[in-house]
């Protein structure tokens, strides 16, 4: 079977075509990747009204572990006639294909803002991972004192609405912590989660099946 990233390699290797991108707009009663939780509000091609797309990634420079990548997600769609609506807390998939062969290379994205080009109607979308979250919640809401790091881990990841993938020998998260880790609870999540990746030695994403994914570089 084809990767993803095989899929998309040769896509770019095929002059010949163009590739087309497709935004899917969606409302969401728990968002993690279960079809029945969500309904599909309105699609947007290339050929109506996607005018462009760019995903931008968030890190720390100069750090090899210890840290998150966030996405950031901008879409601008034609709205001359005023007709497509959306809010914020909906969520958005992106897909890339040839030939309406389409796969999809980013998470979801849950859209936090909404624009008007007045002059032009054009619609300015943006939107995140459901990453982005972790930096407006605490390790106080998590509830817990005695955890390892992998009980840490899938805690936060709850919070966020996320499953969890460890792509490593993962035996480095039994790390037990019978009183707790040294929080006082103010932290954020995304600062929590830094510290574990950093005692790990591991990055973090939220990969294109939408999961809370530790690895090392």
């Amino acid at each position: 079977m084809i990767s993803v990233s095989e899929k998309i390699t040769n896509m770019l290797g095929m002059p010949a075509r163009r590739i087309d991108a497709r935004v899917e707009l969606y409302q969401c009663s728990t968002l993690q990747n279960d079809d029945y939780n969500r309904v599909l509000l309105n699609t947007f091609l290339n050929s109506d009204a996607l005018k462009e797309l760019k995903v931008e990634r968030t890190t720390e420079d100069g750090k090899f572990f210890g840290f998150g990548i966030s996405q950031k997600l901008i879409v601008k769609l034609r709205d001359k006639d005023r007709l497509i609506d959306i809010t914020r807390g909906q969520v958005l998939e992106i897909s890339f294909g040839v030939e309406d062969d389409y796969t999809y290379p980013c998470p979801l994205f849950r859209v936090e803002e909404v624009s008007r080009d007045e002059n032009t109607n054009d619609l300015t979308i943006t939107a995140y991972d459901f990453l982005y979250k972790a930096g407006e919640h605490r390790v106080s809401e998590l509830g817990i004192t005695d955890y390892t790091i992998r009980s840490f881990i899938y805690a936060c990841a709850a919070l966020l609405n996320l499953p969890v993938k460890f792509d490593i020998d993962d035996s480095v998260f039994d790390q037990a912590y019978p009183e707790g880790a040294n929080f006082d609870g103010s932290e954020t999540l995304r600062g929590a989660l830094n510290a574990v990746a950093e005692a790990t030695q591991t990055i973090f994403f939220v990969d294109w099946d939408w999961r809370l994914t530790f690895k090392r570089l």
